[in-house]
């Protein structure tokens, strides 16, 4: 069988598969919203 995708288990097939979502679209789809307690460790792309 011939396959034009990666070879399973790659670094190439995970990046055909999963694309790179930009830090800036993920802290901006969901901000921090300042409650007046603690500080918040991660944003939202950390999670």
């Amino acid at each position: 069988m011939n396959s034009d995708l990666p070879a399973p288990g790659t670094a190439a097939l995970l990046e055909l598969r999963n694309p790179f979502v930009p830090d800036d679209f993920l802290n901006e789809g969901w901000p921090h919203r300042h409650t007046g307690g603690r500080r918040q460790e991660y944003s939202a792309a950390h999670l």
